[in-house]
């Protein structure tokens, strides 16, 4: 998102802002991947572990507000997510903000009423194919574009390898996000870990933790 909107501050068009964003994507997976596997390797992913848990709570808390932040501009289609400038008067976004907060009751719900590892899989396709049949059905295109927006048309091209090699990228600008792919790598080694510490709790086992992250830093680069 911060790809694409620094892409549109300088001019570019939609389809170039959609292509240095999926990748910038692929070079915030490409870093994970390479700093997990390291870890993994070098065996001293377990020292992770060490790290204090409010260290680690803070900053996963961080980065889920600002992950809620960002969702929430994307959802009413808002470049900033100031209270006293939000247009709550303007048609449809009382019904956005409704629609995106039950949205995401029905995950919180799900997520600790059903124990079942697919409840948050089973929510998300089932609110998309919902909200396109409630667009399609009605076949209005302002309705569409309230909804959808681009959202509508594949953002990504089935030739998207061709057409990253003959796109113009500005490469200084994806490099200048190095800091903002550092921090997601982070957000990935941590979650990791306390999502392992999690299970290793449940089911009362001991994970190597180092071949966790070699394997699953390798699945990254590839």
């Amino acid at each position: 998102l911060a790809v694409a909107n620094a892409v549109a501050a300088k001019g570019g068009t939609s389809d170039s802002a959609s292509m240095h964003a999926v990748v910038a994507f692929a070079m915030a997976g490409l870093v994970t991947g390479v700093l997990m596997f390291l870890l993994g390797v070098t065996r001293t992913a377990s020292y992770i572990r060490f790290i204090p848990y409010p260290v680690a709570a803070g900053f996963i808390g961080a980065t889920g507000l600002l992950t809620m932040t960002s969702s929430l501009k994307i959802a009413l289609g808002q470049p900033t997510l100031l209270l006293k400038s939000l247009p709550v008067a303007e048609p449809g976004m009382v019904s956005k903000l409704a629609v995106t907060g039950a949205i995401a009751l029905a995950f919180i719900v799900a997520r600790y009423l059903i124990r079942s590892s697919f409840a948050i899989p089973v929510v998300f396709l089932a609110s998309a194919v919902i909200l396109r049949l409630v667009v399609a059905i009605t076949g209005d295109e302002a309705l569409r574009q309230h909804w959808m927006g681009a959202a509508m048309r594949p953002a990504i091209p089935s030739d998207s390898v061709d057409q990253v090699a003959a796109l113009q990228l500005d490469w200084p600008l994806l490099f200048s996000m190095a800091p903002d792919m550092l921090a997601f790598a982070g957000v990935m080694v941590v979650s990791m870990v306390i999502k392992t510490t999690n299970l290793e709790l449940q089911r009362s086992v001991a994970i190597d933790l180092d071949h966790e992250f070699k394997v699953t830093g390798a699945g990254n680069i590839l």
